[in-house]
């Protein structure tokens, strides 16, 4: 799949979940309140011009306008309908947007000089961290802070076992290295989250409800996805038959180098 047809699957699929991402995205929700108490523990805050990528329909763009008292802040999305919606939901400060892949889209006023470029987990859809970083620091303002949320390798290991492929979520080693030489490290963390479903079904009506909506980068035939629902119960269910989906989130606060 070519890098505009899968960033255009991405989008769709998105959208197609907006009306239900903030109730069942919980894990996501959830890295978005820590991402912003971690900020706040680091003593940082900016009062200037943000970037907040991959805002989707707008549940972390509220958090975030209510924990930092912005001048302004630029919305940004895959998909014009989420960015809609992103930006009906913010106040408080001068609010703006642009549609579409930061990291390939030429550098041009006013989407420059961000005194912070924030993100919730959004950056694994990067194929190429080291690349998109490249781009967004010629977004940012000389010393300007990164914050993000994002996953680790071992997210969704479940799925990757059965299936043999998955998501190419970096190691630990690898973020961290590649995140140094573009950044000052303020804060990095991790933790593990291990979600519980009632079965397999409702792991996947999960992942359509919050835009992941196929266990593999080829979608499965209707046997192969039978076959697959039952050897994730078999394998990985528990006494009481629920079923878990594993995460590995981290949390990074940066300073650009100018």
């Amino acid at each position: 799949m070519g890098a505009e047809r899968e960033l255009a699957v991405i989008a769709r699929n998105f959208e197609q979940a907006a009306a239900t991402y903030e109730s069942a995205a919980l894990v996501q929700n959830a890295m978005g309140a820590e991402l912003l108490a971690v900020l706040a523990r680091t003593g940082l805050t900016v009062t200037g011009q943000a970037l907040e990528l991959g805002c989707g329909p707008g549940n972390f763009t509220e958090r975030l306008l209510g924990a930092l008292p912005l001048q302004r802040l630029t919305l940004n999305d895959l998909s014009p309908l989420l960015v809609e919606r992103a930006q009906a939901r913010a106040s408080g400060c001068v609010v703006d947007s642009v549609v579409g892949d930061l990291t390939t889209a030429p550098v041009a006023a006013p989407f420059r000089d961000y005194d912070l470029i924030i993100s919730n987990a959004t950056f694994q859809w990067f194929a190429d961290l080291d690349r998109a970083l490249v781009a967004l620091r010629l977004r940012a303002h000389p010393e300007g802070l990164l914050v993000y949320s994002s996953f680790l390798d071992g997210t969704m290991r479940e799925l990757t076992e059965l299936l043999g492929r998955g998501l190419n979520y970096l190691t630990e080693a690898a973020a961290r290295d590649i995140l140094a030489r573009h950044c000052t490290l303020l804060h990095f963390c991790t933790k593990t989250v291990v979600q519980h479903f009632d079965s397999s079904f409702h792991l996947l009506r999960h992942f359509k409800a919050t835009g992941v909506n196929s266990v593999s980068a080829t979608p499965l035939s209707a046997g192969e996805l039978r076959r697959f629902m039952l050897r994730y119960e078999q394998q990985y269910s528990d006494a009481s038959g629920a079923i878990p989906l594993t995460w590995q989130p981290y949390f990074v606060v940066a300073r650009w180098r100018p």
